[in-house]
């Protein structure tokens, strides 16, 4: 964000680090709601990319604009669909957001400079909840064509996304189509038959997973590029914290780097660290779905039953965002749990 005033920064972090309250007091102190950041990327957008569903439901009570779209002409639906990419490891923690941005007026069939929509980021990740809710808001196109020549079904299956694939079947995708290689679904889907995932694990896959980081690497610890957008936070420094409390250790579980996250650990970082929220790096890798640096924290004693500020156990953002894999490892996978995270 060239020539952003420090005002514009904490509000920028607020929105990715799914800080509501603040986010509430900024936008009362003046802070747009529609404010156009670098790229054309307003604060719907990118709370809807970091995957900060609080600070969403806050921006639309404010009156955010679900139909603006950025540089590369993509709205905030788009962004959340593409979210799963990088954002989470169990997909449909995308329902709720999906829901409400729909309900909004964002088009979930508006194609960016890559004629991907939201619609075609669903078919290729597997968000079968969000297509269902695009059905709802309007029937899907089950023949229509991708830039790339695919059909729905066609790019569901080439991307072996399982979750949706039955779904697109059931509803009368033609599964004869070839698509600009020749091929039909069947010969792209690289498994036999379509399985549900279960969001359960035994006993040895659970000490499995645990064991399966690298917990003591030896890499080198990637410094600049992936908490440089962070002001105020001295990397090099496992201790040290940026204004909102937040250590180099609560960043490299929000993004997932498990690199990043041993050589923090081995240099001596708190992994019971608290920000001003009250949350820990095991309660940002829960909410995040970064279930392998959250193994990684557990395997280092963190505390799976501390409480952030608003009352929320790691176990509980963990089955709020569906990051089942980490839900199990905590022995919390049939907890249920409400839209505010309390136990039901």
């Amino acid at each position: 964000m060239q020539h952003a005033t420090s005002l514009e920064k904490e509000y920028f972090a607020a929105i990715c680090h799914n800080e509501s309250e603040l986010v509430q007091q900024q936008l009362a102190v003046g802070c747009e709601v529609n404010k156009s950041f670098e790229n054309g990327l307003t604060p719907l957008m990118a709370a809807a990319r970091a995957g900060a569903d609080d600070v969403l439901e806050v921006l639309l009570q404010s009156g955010a604009d679900a139909r603006a779209v950025d540089a590369e002409g993509r709205n905030a639906l788009n962004w959340l669909c593409r979210s799963g990419q990088t954002c989470h490891y169990y997909l449909e923690r995308h329902t709720e957001p999906a829901r409400k941005l729909l309900a909004a007026g964002a088009a979930p069939y508006r194609c960016d400079t890559s004629g991907d929509s939201a619609f075609w980021n669903a078919c290729r990740l597997g968000l079968s909840n969000v297509l269902r809710l695009i059905h709802a808001h309007a029937p899907l196109p089950l023949e229509a064509r991708h830039r790339s020549g695919d059909t729905p079904l066609l790019m569901a299956s080439r991307h072996d996304a399982t979750q949706v694939i039955p779904l697109l079947v059931e509803m009368g995708c033609d599964s004869e189509a070839r698509g600009a290689d020749g091929k039909t679904p069947r010969q792209l889907c690289s498994i036999a038959k379509w399985l549900d995932w279960k969001p359960t694990l035994t006993e040895s896959e659970r000490k499995q997973l645990l064991a399966a980081p690298p917990f003591r690497t030896g890499r080198r610890y990637r410094t600049g590029v992936r908490f440089e957008p962070v002001p105020g936070v001295d990397i090099s420094a496992p201790l040290a914290s940026d204004a909102r409390g937040n250590t180099a250790l609560h960043h490299a579980a929000r993004l997932g780097d498990s690199a990043a996250a041993a050589r923090l650990i081995d240099a001596g970082a708190v992994v019971d660290a608290t920000n001003r929220s009250g949350a820990t790096p095991l309660m940002q890798a829960a909410r995040c779905g970064r279930w392998k640096v959250g193994a990684m924290l557990l395997a280092h004693g963190a505390d799976m039953h501390r409480k952030d500020c608003q009352g929320r156990t790691p176990i509980q953002q963990a089955a709020l965002a569906g990051n089942w894999h980490l839900l199990s490892m905590m022995g919390g996978s049939g907890i249920i749990v409400d839209k505010r995270g309390k136990k039901r």
